[in-house]
C-alpha cells in the first residue's frame, strides 16, 4: 500500500477554471461488510443503505456490483482515507493519467 501523497500529481484547471478529474474511485459492493468506515472518513461520497452496505454517492454501476466515480485532486485525500480505512479493501483509487491503482 502506498501512502496518500505518493505517485499523484497536482491537477490543473481547464480553461473554464474547473478542476479536471484526476482519479477514479472503484467500489466493489459485493465485498462490503458494512463497517461504515468510508462514511466516517468521507461523507461527501459515502452513505449507508437499508441493507447495511455502503453506497458510493453519484457512482455509476459499470458492471454488476462495481460502481465508479471520477474525482478531482481536491477530493483525493478524503477519498484516500475512505479507501485506506476499508477493512475488506473494496474501495480502490486509480490514477487516470497513469492507470495505476493507488490503493
Amino acid at each position: 500500500m502506498k501512502d496518500a501523497k505518493s505517485n499523484h500529481k497536482i491537477s490543473s484547471a481547464d480553461s473554464t477554471g474547473s478542476t479536471k478529474a484526476k482519479y477514479r474511485i472503484r467500489y466493489e459492493r459485493d465485498l462490503c461488510i458494512g463497517v461504515a468506515a468510508c462514511v466516517m472518513s468521507s461523507p461527501k461520497y459515502w452513505e449507508m443503505d437499508g441493507e447495511g452496505k455502503a453506497i458510493l454517492k453519484q457512482g455509476r454501476e459499470v458492471s454488476p456490483g462495481i460502481f465508479e466515480i471520477e474525482i478531482s485532486e481536491e477530493d483525493y485525500e478524503e477519498s484516500f482515507g475512505a479507501a485506506k480505512e476499508c477493512p475488506v479493501n473494496c474501495i480502490h483509487i486509480i490514477n487516470l493519467e497513469t492507470g495505476e491503482e493507488i490503493i
